[in-house]
């Protein structure tokens, strides 16, 4: 028993000495006093108690805070995003949904779902102008497309109807109006054929394509675009196509490259300011004899532009003896050139576009060329200011005037004259076949994607 004891007995003493001194070592001062852990944890009570610590505390509980309220912010402003995202998705699809136009609303790429119309395509007739036009004038607003609003007039379709009927075509559909069912017009196009040399090639233009918007949806901009074309290829033996609308017109562009096939594409630019009421004189090297163009000068100016314009892309596609007669025949007034000691030196062809709804002229310069021997001499000012002068005795607001990107000599003249307000514009083209495919007959032929104002927003 006694061994058995002293065995026992340091376990007793360390069992005392555990109880009886443990809720002192609990405490700092008892862990001081007995020399547990002294050094370490006086080194930590004086950082505890330094200023530039506690700074560093308040600074990192501040960052903390801060980066959460910006985390927060963040996910708030991530979900008003994907809310108002979601409204405007849901409005554009009720737009395009609608039996109303609205002709101002932005571009609609959204996939909608309409009622889908029965309509059918005609060759455009001399009782359908009127409709045609007044569409138009709807579709091509000053909130929409502004250089489109301001080239469309009565004339672009009296004209095109006038030179090539064969490639002016209109869609129908019927609605009820006081219990009956009447045909109204659902869109139409209207295109051109381009001579060159002499007609050994010839060039389809694309001019105008236009959907009533409460019918938009339905395919009816590719059928009428199949119509003409196929018009095209039936007719001439096309070698290229062209058809062109404004830089940010986004639907139009995806549909000229994916369903027609257009590839190359050249950047075109649209400039204006406001027509002054004295324009001030231009102070050339020498002063050109400046008249209206007659008829002994269509053979110079044709040839001229076609040295001019040779090696710019669009213009010269665009340049036509077509063009200089019924310049000629239509606005010879505002048709002038200049001569230099008998020689012709430079012209310019104009027009004149009415509103007369809303009580606007403009004066739009469609061509300015000067000859390059007579270059530097202040005879492109001399032109404009002369075409300028016509245009305010029509009582025109506007000037407007468009060129290539690249032609850097005409924006550089356009530019000194005070010309502003650039609108960005682009021409599409592609070589063709006679009996290739024109349109992708891969994709359906009544597409959803909703378009703008129109199913293409109309070219040109």
């Amino acid at each position: 028993m006694a061994v058995r004891l002293s065995r026992l007995l340091p376990a007793v003493l360390i069992a005392y000495f555990l109880v009886y001194f443990s809720p002192k070592l609990s405490k700092p001062a008892q862990r001081v006093k007995f020399g547990f852990f002294s050094r370490a944890e006086r080194v930590g009570e004086e950082l505890r108690a330094s200023p530039r610590v506690e700074m560093i505390r308040q600074q990192s509980v501040a960052n903390t805070t801060r980066n959460n309220s910006v985390v927060a912010g963040a996910k708030k402003y991530i979900v008003k995003q994907s809310v108002v995202r979601a409204v405007r998705q849901q409005t554009r699809s009720i737009r395009c949904r609608a039996n109303t136009p609205n002709v101002t609303s932005p571009l609609c790429l959204t996939r909608v779902q309409t009622p889908k119309i029965r309509y059918s395509i005609r060759p455009l007739e001399l009782r359908d102008v009127g409709a045609c036009f007044h569409l138009g004038e709807r579709v091509f607003s000053e909130t929409s497309f502004n250089n489109l609003y301001r080239t469309w007039d009565e004339f672009e379709v009296v004209s095109l109807i006038n030179s090539h009927p064969e490639f002016c075509f209109i869609a129908e559909t019927e609605e009820a109006k006081g219990g009956e069912m009447v045909r109204v017009l659902a869109g139409f196009a209207l295109g051109s054929v381009l001579m060159k040399n002499n007609g050994k090639s010839c060039i389809g233009y694309l001019d105008w394509v236009v959907v009533e918007p409460r019918f938009q949806c339905q395919g009816i901009g590719t059928s009428l675009t199949r119509r003409v074309i196929d018009g095209m290829k039936a007719e001439y033996n096309i070698k290229v196509l062209i058809a062109d609308t404004p830089a940010r017109n986004m639907p139009a562009i995806n549909f000229f490259i994916s369903r027609i096939g257009l590839t190359e594409k050249v950047p075109h630019v649209y400039m204006s300011r406001e027509v002054k009421t004295q324009p001030e004189e231009p102070r050339g090297k020498v002063a050109p004899i400046v008249r209206m163009l007659s008829v002994d000068d269509l053979h110079l100016v044709h040839s001229l532009g076609e040295e001019l314009f040779a090696r710019f892309p669009n213009l010269i596609r665009n340049w036509d003896q077509h063009t200089i007669m019924a310049q000629f025949q239509t606005d010879r007034e505002f048709s002038l050139v200049a001569e230099i000691n008998g020689s012709l030196a430079g012209f310019a062809l104009g027009t004149f576009i009415e509103k007369p709804l809303q009580k606007k002229k403009f004066g739009h310069l469609t061509w300015l060329g000067v000859d390059p021997k007579f270059a530097r001499m202040g005879i492109g000012r001399r032109l404009v200011y002369e075409f300028e002068r016509l245009v305010h005795n029509e009582g025109c607001q506007q000037l407007l005037v468009d060129t290539e990107e690249d032609n850097l000599a005409a924006i550089a003249l356009f530019n000194k004259l005070n010309f502003s307000h650039k609108e960005k514009h682009v021409y599409f083209s592609t070589a063709i076949s006679r009996t290739g495919p024109m349109l992708n007959s891969t994709l359906p032929a009544s597409p959803s994607l909703a378009f703008s104002s129109a199913d293409l927003d109309g070219a040109i």
